[in-house]
């Protein structure tokens, strides 16, 4: 950015301001033509840009910090909604339905407080869990996957809430994992993601130590592609704590084909079960693109939003 009035350039990136340039001496008017990925020098094409650009914007006038960040934002898209009050069904229109297997059901009596209805998974198999009929987000680009949980005390094995799964390894999980040396006191929420389908690719994690037990809590994971950033939301908060916050940077992510999304289980899990949600989940909403942590506190308010009214 150039202002005439300070005579100085600006750069931002990723909507955060730069150091002024000293001022410029004298501006000119260039005639020739904006170049996209490459410079020119005494005529010849130089410096080509090896790599992708988008969403390219010009301005006949400065603009403000305010401005600057709002170009920034990935305004999310709601992709999906599932209330689970009567079946599997979806909102809005055209949204893929839950299939529910091995005894899942839906139960008046099983959604949070006051919603109609919800996903009951406690089926004495042990082994219940809804799936998408088709893929829902892109794990590769920014997603927000949130819902209500309910649980029947701390899970003594790790339990899956939301996952989605490439050819090799997840490409995002989200479970209950028990602590090692006391699993009845201790254990926490847990996101992993992968950067690539390979059985041998690191997993990257983020924790939230808060847990209520026998009660409902609201989980979001929230993935910012801009800023290769999972985060982890409990009843809307991120985990400040000494070990620090619920959040894992670097993280790039891997588009999963046409991968399902799993409600209430590990679909490469332990084969015995043990990765399985053992009670209740309720009210889950799926974005491609990253919440804001205000509209994360939006879903966790504890009404059921109509759809239309939700962020």
């Amino acid at each position: 950015m150039y202002d005439q009035n300070t005579r100085k350039l600006r750069i931002y990136v990723n909507g955060v301001a730069g150091t002024d340039s000293p001022e410029v001496p004298s501006a000119w008017n260039a005639v020739g033509g904006l170049q996209i990925g490459r410079g020119k020098s005494a005529g010849n094409p130089v410096d080509y840009w090896k790599g992708l650009i988008d969403d390219v914007r010009v301005y006949d006038r400065v603009l403000g910090d305010p401005e600057a960040a709002e170009l920034v934002k990935l305004h999310p898209t709601l992709v999906a909604r599932w209330r689970f009050n009567d079946g599997g069904a979806g909102e809005p229109g055209g949204v893929p339905v839950m299939d529910l297997h091995n005894g899942a059901v839906t139960d008046p009596a099983y959604g949070f407080r006051g919603h109609v209805g919800g996903l009951r998974l406690d089926d004495p198999g042990g082994k219940a869990f809804a799936e998408s009929h088709s893929k829902v987000v892109d794990p590769s680009e920014s997603f927000t996957i949130a819902g209500w949980v309910r649980n029947l005390g701390r899970p003594q094995q790790p339990a899956t809430v939301f996952s989605q799964a490439g050819a090799n390894v997840n490409a995002f999980d989200l479970r209950y994992v028990p602590g090692k040396e006391d699993p009845d006191q201790t254990g926490s929420w847990q996101i992993e993601m992968h950067n690539a389908d390979k059985a041998d690719d690191a997993a990257l994690t983020a924790s939230h130590s808060t847990f209520s037990e026998y009660d409902w809590v609201h989980i979001a994971v929230v993935y910012d592609g801009l800023r290769d950033r999972v985060s982890l939301y409990v009843n809307g908060q991120l985990d400040e704590t000494s070990l620090g916050v619920s959040q894992e940077d670097q993280v790039l992510g891997f588009d999963t084909k046409d991968a399902s999304l799993q409600v209430g289980r590990n679909k490469l899990g332990a084969a015995d079960g043990s990765e399985f949600w053992p009670d209740a989940i309720d009210d889950v909403w799926a974005y491609q693109g990253a919440l804001t942590q205000e509209q994360i506190g939006q879903l966790a308010g504890g009404q059921e939003l109509d759809t239309e009214n939700g962020p």
